[in-house]
């Protein structure tokens, strides 16, 4: 099964316009995350368990979070760090050898607005990108990343993915059974293949270096698959995996997509967005050394007209 959830998000005119006419439906001026080109803030490091805030090194406020999370490294030498340079990059840097198997080892990403247990780094400004926002009151969510993969050994479980929080009602600290956990992967590599059932294909038109395109993407439903706790991937199909790449597409559409097949109510939230590698030791290799940067992170959201 094909679903199109295709979205004409390139008609939307800049930011400088006060009001646009998109498919007859007023809108109102697009709102942005505030440091899309990763150079606001002061210079920052992750490493270990221990994430790091981005903060403007003019205004002291909140731009986003970086984190290493090797959460489920329990063995083995090496480390994991990211870097927010300041200078337009944000930098992971994986190096473990006799890492313990197991599927995913950590997710090293920069991320913005909350997440399933009440944390929140960035989105709370009205003149900027919200974050948590309810999903009936957003038209459209552009997202804008440029990335490149780069290393001597690539693990054998690896992906470049968005990380998306949906929560039932603001100050919802209840952590992933309560949340449904969404995940596009521009980039999918796992030696171990998903156990989650594909229940279709969806497709997005989408910008890819500067080439408007569409992709297409397998629709994974996991966990519990209905519901609060559920967990829904979308893994890459027809354009095959992008080790490097300039990439821009509504992520509205597919929110919609997976609120409506994991059955919770359209009333939720989107908490927060995370945009990072994860990576895994299934068994065939035990030594993991490679490199995530990330040279472009904007979310454009424009909210619906009361």
């Amino acid at each position: 099964m094909t679903a199109s959830i295709n979205k004409n998000y390139q008609r939307l005119p800049g930011a400088i316009a006060a009001i646009c006419l998109f498919a007859g439906t007023l809108h109102a001026e697009p709102l942005l995350s505030p440091d899309a080109t990763l150079t606001r803030g002061r210079p920052v490091t992750s490493s270990g368990a221990t994430s790091a805030q981005i903060v403007d090194r003019t205004t002291g406020d909140v731009l986003g979070v970086i984190f290493a999370n090797p959460w489920a490294v329990k063995s083995g030498t090496g480390s994991s760090t990211v870097t927010y340079d300041g200078n337009g990059a944000v930098i992971s840097k994986i190096k473990y050898d006799d890492l313990n198997v197991t599927g995913v080892n950590g997710y090293p990403a920069i991320g913005y607005g909350g997440d399933a247990w009440g944390f929140q780094n960035g989105g709370t400004k009205s003149n900027g990108t919200r974050l948590p926002i309810g999903l009936k009151s957003l038209e459209s969510l552009l997202a804008d990343t440029e990335y490149a993969l780069s290393g001597k050994k690539y693990p054998g479980n690896l992906d470049v993915a968005f990380d998306i929080w949906l929560i039932p009602h603001l100050g919802f600290k209840g952590g992933r059974e309560g949340a449904v956990e969404v995940m596009l992967m521009y980039y999918y590599d796992f030696a171990w293949r998903s156990p989650c059932k594909i229940k279709k294909t969806v497709k997005l038109d989408a910008t890819v270096n500067g080439t408007p395109t569409q992709l297409s993407f397998a629709q994974h439903i996991c966990v519990k698959g209905n519901g609060p706790g559920s967990y829904v991937a979308y893994t890459p199909l027809d354009q095959g995996n992008m080790e490097k790449a300039r990439i821009k597409l509504d992520l509205k559409p597919l929110l919609d997509d997976a609120v409506a097949d994991t059955g919770v109510d359209t009333s939720w939230y989107l908490a927060g967005i995370q945009f990072g590698t994860e990576y895994g030791n299934p068994g065939n290799t035990q030594s993991i050394d490679y490199q995530m940067e990330t040279r472009h992170f904007l979310l454009q959201q424009t909210l619906k007209q009361p």
